[in-house]
């Protein structure tokens, strides 16, 4: 959140190590298009090869618990505590994970604050690309499977998942509109880029383990659409 307090021993930020961000973002640019072309072409395949829209599935149910969470984003109070729970809790979580210290989290519905040992880029970005809540519920999911058999409410998981993403998407584009000094701090370039690539990504990986939809069939499509743009912008420049 915009309260959040900054590191106690920021990284020294150099014009070379901006350079050297901004390059990566540039270059992350058609990875995010190819990406996107590859997800878009894959679900529409999917759609038609299934019939989905004439043969209902358990898959539905994403796409119900996201239009639910929608719907109660724009009508409701909007539950800002657990949403600076969440950011927090993933500025802390992806700080653990890369070796940092943490200490004095604190969360209000006005905002938080988390102290880390230090602001790496993905720490930064943390909360804008990993939807806590909906990892929470497939781990719960994973639980269960272990003592018992969670698929016949598979469709109300899926709802779940779908419900806790929507929370997710929705509060990171209203976040991200507001302005966050965390991608001050990243860098504007490298991290829309890495958030659009990272929240993207992750739906691929919701595709293919929904769906029958394989994750390398993603993979090929993104590199097919990545070396056909390629193509073109050599042809352009020759």
């Amino acid at each position: 959140m915009r309260r959040r307090r900054q590191a106690k021993r920021p990284s020294p930020s150099t014009a070379f190590s901006r350079t050297l961000a901004w390059l990566a973002g540039v270059a992350m640019i058609p990875v995010c298009v190819a990406l996107t072309g590859a997800v878009v072409s894959t679900l529409r395949a999917s759609v038609i090869a299934n019939d989905a829209w004439n043969r209902p599935s358990p898959q539905w149910g994403l796409v119900v618990g996201f239009l639910l969470w929608t719907a109660l984003f724009v009508t409701v109070p909007r539950p800002i505590r657990a949403y600076v729970l969440a950011h927090e809790l993933s500025h802390a979580l992806w700080a653990l994970l890369l070796g940092e210290r943490v200490a004095g989290l604190r969360v209000t519905s006005r905002g938080g604050s988390v102290q880390i040992g230090r602001s790496r880029f993905l720490v930064l970005l943390a909360p804008y690309f990993f939807p806590l809540y909906t990892l929470i519920v497939i781990a719960a999911y994973g639980a269960i499977a272990l003592v018992g058999d969670p698929t016949p409410w598979t469709v109300w998981w899926l709802a779940a998942v779908g419900f806790t993403w929507g929370f997710h998407l929705t509060f990171t584009i209203s976040t991200l509109a507001a302005g966050q000094s965390d991608i001050r701090a990243a860098g504007p370039l490298p991290a829309y880029t890495t958030i659009y690539f990272m929240n993207l990504a992750g739906l691929a990986l919701w595709i293919s383990a929904v769906s029958p939809v394989r994750l390398m069939d993603i993979v090929l499509r993104t590199t097919h659409y990545l070396y056909t743009w390629a193509g073109a912008v050599c042809r352009l420049w020759s």
